[in-house]
Order: C-alpha cells, then structure tokens, then sequence
C-alpha cells in the first residue's frame, strides 16, 4: 500500500470475517496530514483544452495587456517571474487542468461490485452463488481493463506514435524506491532511510573535488582565449518560434508549472516577452535564479533496483529556460559538430548509430577474411553524464572558439545550479551541483562530447589502432560509449591506460562491470590489466544494440537475437493483435513497433539466403498468431499476406541496405565507413578456399563492381533498388540462393 511505514499504526488481523479467500482483513489506524495530502491531489498541470483554439486570439489579448507591465522591467529575474505568474493567471482562466483518473471499469462490473459488497453484510448469503459472483467480477475486470488499453492503443496508432508511447502508457510501472542497498551493503526499507541514502549518494556524486591542471608547454590543445564577436545577433522571434515548434507536448514542466502548451498557445505577445527576457541574458551574462533550480525524478534503468548508480537523474527544467537552451544549441550546434572528429557520432546531425555498427564490422569482417590480429576493447564510463567537470565543460567551448557571452551564460547558470529529487511524492532538500552536465537539458549532450573531445586531444596513439590504407582507426565514440582497436594486446593496454589517465583528470571514470575485451586467433594472448583491474575477455559483446563476435559467425548470433526481441516486442502487444480492432490498426501497429526491433542494424549485415529465410519465418509465425491460425490450417503464405497486409521483412531489410549503401558511396565528408569499405588489407593473406560473404557481395552481384560510382547517380541508383529488393523478396530467387 504504501512504503511510508510511520503512515499506520496499531495494525491488526481481523480472523472473523469472511474474505472469500485464504486472505484476511487488516485493520489498522492510518495517520495523514490531511491538509499536505490535499495539496498534493490538488496540484495539476494546466494545459489548454481544444475549445481554447476557438478563444485564442482573446487569450493572446489578455496576455498582451497583462505583459504592458513588463515594458519597466530590466533585471531577469522579475521579468521571470512576471511572465511566470502573468501566463498563469490568464492560463487558469482559460484552460482546464489535465484529467488525473480516467474510469476504467465499465458500469455493469461496479454494479457488480455493489452487489457484492451487499452479499458481505448478510450472514445468510450463499457461499456458492458468492464464488460465483467473485468469479464473475474478476472476469469482467480483467476484460474492462483489455478494453480500457486497446481504446488507447488505438488513439495512439492513429496518431502514429511509436512503442514509447505504448510501453509508457501500458507497461511502465512507477517503480518506486521501496528498498536501497546502502554503501556498506544492508537493506533499508523506511522512507527516512531511503531519503538520507538518496541525499547522501547524489551529495557525493555531485560533490566537485578536482581543480583545474595547469598548462603544460606541450599540451597539443588549443590556448585557452577569450573569444569576443562583436557582431553576435539578437534572438530573434523567428528563433524563438522554430524553437518553440521543437518543444513536446505533454511532458512535465518545471517548477513554475509552465507547460509547452502554454507557451505555444500564447502566440506574438508572450514570444516578445521571450524574446526581451532572451537578449537580456545573452548580453548580460546573468540568467534568472529559477534556470538554475531543477526537480529530478529518478527513473530505473537495468539491473538491480536497490541500487541507486542504477537509476538514471532526469532534471525536469523550467519550459522557459529549455526554450532558451534550445535557442542557443541551434546557434552552436554546427560550431561544437566542427570541432568533433569523425570518430565521434553521438548527438551529432546526420550521424547515428549504424555508422559505427557498420565500421565496426567492416573491420572485423575484413581481418577475419585476411587473418589480421584484431584487438577490441569496450569502454563504458560510470556515470559520465554526472561525472564530468563544470570547468571542463567550459576550457572546452573555449577552445571550440565559442563567443565567451555563451561561455558566460552557462556559468552563471551553472554556478549555482541545485536539484531537488522528488521520492515518494516528497521533495529532498536541494543538492548543489558542482559537476555533472543536467540530463533533460537540450544543451547538455553537446557539452559533454565538448569535454570529452578535448581530453582525447591529449592522448598520442601515433602508430596505434588499425592501419586503413595508411590511415590508423584507434577508437569510436558514440557518446561515452567508446570502442578501442589495436593489433596487439599490448599495445591495446597500453591505450587503454592511457584513456583511463586522462579521464580521470575530469572527473571521468570507466565502468568496471561493463569494461570488456576481445580478439581473435591471430593474436597472442596475455593478460590485460587497467590500473589493478585485470580485464574479462569476452567471446560476444552489445555494442550499440548489435552483437558483435569475432569469427566467421559473427551474424547468426544477431539474427536469433533480432528474432526474440522482435517476439518480445510482438508478446507485449498480443492481446492487441488478438484483439478486436481493425486489421488496418494492427498492420499499423506491427509496422511501427515490430518490425523496426527486428530490422535494427541489418543494413550493416552480410546478406544470405539462410538468413533472411530465418527471418522470413519468424515474420509468417507472428502473422499466423495474428490472425489465430496455425500450421495445420495448411493456410497458403500469400493468403496470410493478403489478410495482415504488413511490410514483408525481407523488402523493409534490402530496401535499408541499398538506401544506406548509396549513402555510404556518396559521402564526402571523410568518415570512416567510406573507408573500410574501400580498405583493401596489404599485409595479411587469404585462407584457401571459398570467403565468408562480403557485405558487398550481393551489390557487386546486382550493380557491378563500380557500384560505388554507379551509385553517385540518384536516379539510377533508385531505379536499380526495386530490381535488387525484389530479388530479395521473390520466393523463386530466395529459393535458388539456398540451392546454391
């Protein structure tokens, strides 16, 4: 019921009445301080309803005339906190407050309810008509709640949202912080227990204790200057809209209870407003008080959850203060990607995960075909987001020749940043933040990478990594999430080492339990010690999603892994599917939460018949508990089709490769997965006998040997994509694949 044991007393058994079950009542005397409890039910977001847009120009009026008294304010923190109390004054005329509970059980199975509760207070009730009824309103419950989540998984298909949306209006449960494993390692259970565990984790974490090195005369990065342009531009109201139109509807605001909504219905007047409020931070260099403060939720992410390293801080900011951090991302975004190197494709525009998947097995594909000594070594950091310096962060954009007026900015609002966690529907006290980057905050991931960047300046690993084409690869980052390359255990401990000295300088530290290494036959094996931490070598490891393995079975293994995660994801919607709600809808919905879990990262895979048949299969098996037939109903697979009418896999997984392998072909901006695909090894030999399957191979098959340059063409190249999609898909061809 509750973890707040000091919330009952005089609790007891009551043996003598009748439950209707082996369970007994327990009567016990509850102890609420009303009037903080009604605060809490009373407290609500507002959020403008439909019938708003009709009256928005009258809103937008009253809004204009109450801002005329922000015309004599010129210190930020007043026109804050008038715009605050201004847009929620005039908000709570015209908006409702967002519904808390919506009923769930139908009329019939509570008048159901009410007779039961009549059959309790007679003795002479029936024993068996009363099971009976028990029965009964368990099955009506069980079928108002599936048709409760069905009405809203079919509002959110026809509003194409994704499995997030399912999996957090249907599946998450608010996991709350019942127990904590403390630092000595006992269990505490008792809320006051748990908040001092909390206040005293995130005390330390948070707790700053390095100080800025002094330079060196050989430090290879850039002199730390005082970057001023003189011709920095005002915000303008056409920044503060497109960011504006960026912001998400329906997440949680800040501490002013200022929501997106809010902000967006308000039109011209309140973007004036945000606009003065904007410039006036820019160029002063002082940012509002209430930027600074944030209320963190903690949200449970793997693993054990009496662990609190386990649970992930998201900062639920002032909406104002993310619009004005969005402002001034767009401004630096193409600045900070400039100085980030190919290696790096965390949060970067134009960059995602399967860049790196798709180098990385390049690499291991062509030292497995010409038996190189290959070296891999998996670094996660602990933390890293909470971890890293503030000093860092800022030596950082200076040396990205970031206008020292956002440099300012950021450090007035860091300065005197605090969090207050939210528990139990209690608020801890506020913690000071003097290290760490704000997670929620739009900024945040571009100054991490920043500071991360500008300690990789300082490793030399000079004739280090692999050698590609007389270029040597020595490392990806994707975020914190770093995979080193070497040739030799040796010379990868040493690399391994050396990053772990200079992380350490900012406050980084490296994930023991998730700090691995591989390599294969060719290299010679020797222990592999980081600090006094021997290393666990590994056969397979997750790397961005995808399994990789060294060895010429590297795919297999992430093919049955595609597969039950894709019937992991179909079992979470099952009784969906098994539902009565249109097939359209289903079709729908397969498309947007199923088949993306199963095709995730297989642009990056080497085509075979033997393969894609195994997927295949797995796609006909979910179609058939789709519909609720089986085998033995001797249905014909174009029948099935016919009736799901969902994406064959086998077109959704060759149409992403030719997308993604004329997207290679045709980039110029120097990145690595251009240039594996051309490495052609000097040193290492062939093994007798027929290679593994390239990656290339079904493309040189269908396009020619020059498919690259072919592929320079857009309309060639798109005309030649429905012959080599179909030839994946056609049942004859599939056939005559596995024949050969």
């Amino acid at each position: 019921m509750t973890t707040r044991r000091q919330l009952f007393s005089d609790v007891s058994v009551i043996a003598r009445v009748k439950t209707g079950s082996d369970h007994r009542m327990v009567r016990g005397t509850l102890n609420l301080n009303v009037k903080l409890e009604r605060s809490s039910l009373m407290k609500s977001t507002l959020r403008p309803p439909r019938a708003l847009i009709q009256s928005l120009e009258t809103f937008q009026l009253e809004l204009q005339n109450r801002f005329q008294c922000l015309e004599d304010c010129n210190e930020v923190d007043d026109m804050n906190d008038k715009l605050v109390e201004t847009v929620h004054a005039v908000g709570a005329k015209f908006c409702k407050t967002r519904r808390r509970r919506t009923q769930k059980l139908s009329d019939h199975t509570l008048n159901l309810m009410a007779v039961r509760r009549e059959m309790k207070l007679h003795s002479s009730t029936d024993l068996t008509a009363y099971r009976h009824l028990n029965r009964q309103i368990s099955k009506c419950m069980r079928r108002n709640l599936r048709n409760f989540n069905t009405a809203r998984i079919e509002e959110a298909i026809e509003r194409n949202q994704g499995s997030k949306v399912f999996a957090r209006d249907l599946y998450a449960r608010k996991s709350q912080l019942s127990k904590l494993k403390t630092e000595c390692g006992s269990i505490v259970s008792g809320t006051p227990e748990i908040l001092s565990e909390i206040e005293r984790f995130y005390g330390q974490l948070y707790t700053s204790s390095l100080e800025p090195h002094a330079s060196v005369s050989n430090d290879p990065r850039a002199s730390l200057i005082r970057h001023y342009s003189e011709d920095i531009p005002d915000v303008s109201l056409s920044e503060i809209r497109m960011a504006l139109q960026h912001l998400k509807n329906g997440k949680a605001p800040g501490e002013d209870g200022i929501t997106a909504e809010l902000l967006k219905a308000g039109g011209r007047p309140v973007l004036e407003v945000l606009q003065k409020l904007f410039n006036s931070v820019l160029h002063g260099g002082i940012t509002p008080e209430a930027w600074s403060r944030s209320a963190v939720v903690l949200f449970f992410k793997k693993g054990d959850n009496a662990l609190l390293k386990n649970y992930r801080p998201i900062s639920l900011l002032s909406r104002v203060y993310v619009l004005f951090s969005r402002v001034i991302t767009n401004r630096l975004a193409r600045r900070l990607d400039d100085f980030q190197p190919p290696e790096q494709a965390g949060f970067r525009k134009g960059f995602s995960t399967i860049d790196h998947i798709h180098t990385l097995r390049q690499v291991v594909q062509k030292s497995e075909e010409y038996n190189l000594p290959l070296c891999l070594a998996y670094v996660d950091y602990e933390k890293a987001f909470d971890s890293v310096e503030i000093w860092a962060v800022l030596q950082s954009l200076q040396r990205c020749q970031v206008d020292c007026r956002y440099i300012e900015v950021l450090k007035c609002l860091y300065s005197r940043a605090t969090m207050a966690i939210r528990v139990q529907n209690q608020s801890m006290k506020p913690i000071q933040l003097q290290r760490g980057v704000r997670q929620g905050d739009v900024i945040s991931p571009k100054l991490f990478t920043a500071a991360l960047e500008d300690v990789f300046k300082l490793l030399d690993w000079r004739g280090y990594g692999i050698n590609i084409n007389g270029e040597y690869i020595t490392h990806l980052r994707f975020a914190d999430d770093i995979v080193l390359m070497a040739e030799s255990l040796e010379g990868l401990s040493t690399m391994l080492n050396d990053l772990n000295s200079v992380s350490q300088r900012i406050g980084l530290k490296m994930n023991m339990d998730k700090r691995k290494i591989m390599f294969n036959v060719h290299v010679t094996p020797m222990p592999v010690v980081v600090g006094s931490t021997k290393l666990e070598v590994v056969d397979e490891y997750v790397y961005l999603g995808q399994i990789v393995r060294l060895g010429k079975s590297n795919f297999d293994r992430e093919v049955n892994r595609r597969i039950q995660l894709g019937w992991a994801a179909f079992g979470k919607l099952r009784h969906i599917f098994s539902s009565d709600i249109p097939q359209n809808l289903k079709t729908k919905l397969y498309n947007q939460c199923v088949l993306p879990v199963m095709t995730y990262g297989t642009e990056t895979w080497s085509f075979t018949a033997g393969r894609m048949r195994k997927l295949k299969v797995a796609q006909r098996a979910m179609e058939r508990a789709m519909l609720g037939v089986s085998l033995r109903d001797k249905l014909r697979n174009e029948d099935i089709r016919s009736r799901t009418r969902i994406t064959d896999i086998a077109q959704r997984i060759s149409k992403l490769k030719w997308q993604w392998a004329g997207h290679i072909a045709r980039r110029t901006d120097n990145r690595w997965g251009r240039k594996v695909l051309e490495w052609q090894p000097r040193t290492g030999r062939r093994s007798v006998g027929r290679p593994p399957t390239r990656w290339s191979d079904d493309l040189v098959r269908h396009a020619g040997s020059r498919w690259m340059q072919v592929a320079q063409d857009r309309a060639l190249w798109h005309s030649l994509g429905e012959a080599y999609v179909q030839q994946w898909t056609c049942h004859y061809h599939l056939r005559m694949m596995i024949i050969n």
